[in-house]
């Protein structure tokens, strides 16, 4: 059996990557007229001469692999007529709207133009019946949609012209019934994020909290795609190993690329990290950090995003990686000694980091407790949401 997509980095034909029975080959086209900070799919598979021999496919192409609702709307409606359980097939059929740069197409043929969307910005944030509308957005735009995640999501790019935004790209991102309110949840620990000083994208939420919309910052303003690489791939782990390792290790593959600034970088992930133990994020897994760049040489830290409190649904749920060792909640103790030790920081500035993670988490209470009152259908939620935070 053998299965081919040529790979696409920024609109330029790089390379075609192979599936042969159990084995995968990448091998870079024409590396003369390649330039090698730009064209390269990974910082982990810089252009060469030799072609790249795995027996499972790539991790940094299995970033674009769909995963969750998206996955399972994929395999209803093309499990009888392809192999949607291959990873090749499923890359073929979302490969022209990944996140990142990074696009597939079948072999010798262009990357396929992304389907206009009719509804706008405000229309999504304003329809009465979110729920219906999400589903029939999955539907459309599920075969261009590669995003990962188990939360439902789809890629959508806006044509409407009832508003004007700098750029037209989102991740849309639905509540679910698994987890009721989650919408609501993550824009409370966004906006917590966000007045706590971390770097999050743009995010709306709709009129009835079922719909949270995120802007793509692997977009620039004037629409130019960046590189965008998760720690999981940059660790060389598939996606499944997301759950496997430290946050050490997430510091230190970061420090190792390096991003810069650097100062800069490492106060940040000490941040959102222990952001993450503080709201009980306990999905804050090794997908849910990354890395975004032009060139190779200029790397920067991906603003944060996926920021969930989980034990609201699982009381006794735990951190997703190991922190100092164990997988429990830290203490302001192991905080510090994670910033001083892990981080490089220092006691002082350490300190510091942390109290400014607790007076933005103290400032979004009143917008909780608000939203609550306002509407009686997540009042449980905004309760349970407001326990943690005074904690």
């Amino acid at each position: 059996m053998s299965e081919q997509l040529d790979v696409w980095v920024s609109g330029t034909r790089v390379g075609r990557l192979t599936q042969e029975n159990y084995e995968y080959f990448f091998q870079y086209d024409d590396i003369a007229g390649l330039e090698s900070d730009r064209h390269l799919v990974s910082l982990t598979m810089p252009v060469r001469v030799r072609q790249y021999e795995t027996m499972v496919l790539m991790p940094p192409f299995q970033t674009s692999l769909p995963e969750g609702a998206l996955l399972e709307n994929l395999r209803s409606s093309f499990s009888k007529v392809m192999d949607i359980y291959n990873d090749m097939v499923l890359l073929g059929l979302v490969g022209n709207n990944t996140i990142g740069r990074v696009r597939f197409s079948q072999p010798d043929k262009p990357v396929e133009e992304i389907k206009e969307a009719s509804e706008s910005l405000s229309d999504l944030l304003t329809y009465p019946e979110t729920e219906e509308l999400f589903v029939d957005l999955l539907e459309r735009f599920s075969i261009q949609s590669g995003v990962s995640g188990v939360q439902p999501k789809v890629l959508w790019s806006e044509q409407g012209k009832k508003i004007t935004l700098p750029h037209e790209n989102y991740i849309l991102k639905s509540a679910g019934r698994d987890f009721p309110g989650l919408a609501v949840n993550e824009f409370f620990c966004l906006t917590a994020a966000n007045k706590a000083g971390l770097k999050t994208p743009e995010f709306y939420l709709s009129d009835n909290g079922k719909l949270l919309i995120v802007k793509r910052f692997d977009v620039t303003e004037d629409g130019k795609a960046l590189a965008f690489e998760e720690t999981c791939a940059l660790l060389n782990r598939p996606n499944h190993g997301k759950y496997t390792g430290s946050y050490a290790e997430v510091v230190d593959i970061i420090q190792k690329v390096p991003c810069v600034p650097v100062g800069e970088t490492n106060r940040d992930l000490f941040k959102a990290i222990a952001f993450s133990m503080l709201i009980r994020n306990g999905d804050a897994h090794l997908k849910n950090f990354g890395i975004t760049y032009d060139k190779a040489t200029e790397v920067s830290l991906a603003p944060f995003y996926d920021l969930v409190n989980t034990t609201i649904y699982l009381p006794k749920d735990q951190p997703a990686l190991t922190f100092n060792g164990t997988k429990t909640w830290p203490t302001d103790e192991s905080l510090t000694a994670f910033g001083l030790g892990v981080c490089g920081l220092r006691k002082k500035e350490t300190r510091r980091l942390l109290d400014e993670l607790k007076t933005g988490i103290s400032a979004s209470l009143a917008d909780i407790e608000q939203y609550g009152r306002d509407n009686p259908q997540y009042e449980t939620l905004c309760k349970g949401l407001t326990k943690v935070y005074q904690s």
